[in-house]
């Protein structure tokens, strides 16, 4: 991302990207499922849910995962996701997937 001259910031757990979140601080967040302690989809869920309960502005949320299996992708989709990508990502993936949602959003 830095790459693509983006400025980013860089959590290690669930829990760290919920006390990072501040509704308009951030364009987008890239967020991995399996992370230590609290999972990437439940911090999905809860920002979702901070949005609708305080009316706070969509956050372009893109997941990422080792995981391959459809219920996973329906999960995400399910709480409000708006792009998913398989790891290993290529950089190009990467630069697509934020593209696309930057755009959408």
């Amino acid at each position: 991302m830095e790459r693509m001259g983006c400025e980013v910031t860089s959590v290690a757990s669930g829990e760290e990207a919920m006390a990072e979140y501040k509704p308009g601080l951030y364009d987008l967040l890239l967020l991995d499922i399996h992370m230590p302690g609290m999972s990437g989809v439940d911090v999905l869920r809860d920002i979702r849910e901070d949005e609708a309960q305080y009316g706070f502005t969509k956050l372009p949320i893109v997941m990422l995962t080792a995981d391959v299996l459809p219920a996973t992708r329906q999960q995400c989709m399910k709480y409000g996701a708006d792009g998913f990508l398989i790891k290993p990502v290529r950089a190009q993936e990467l630069f697509d997937a934020v593209s696309l949602v930057l755009e959408s959003n």
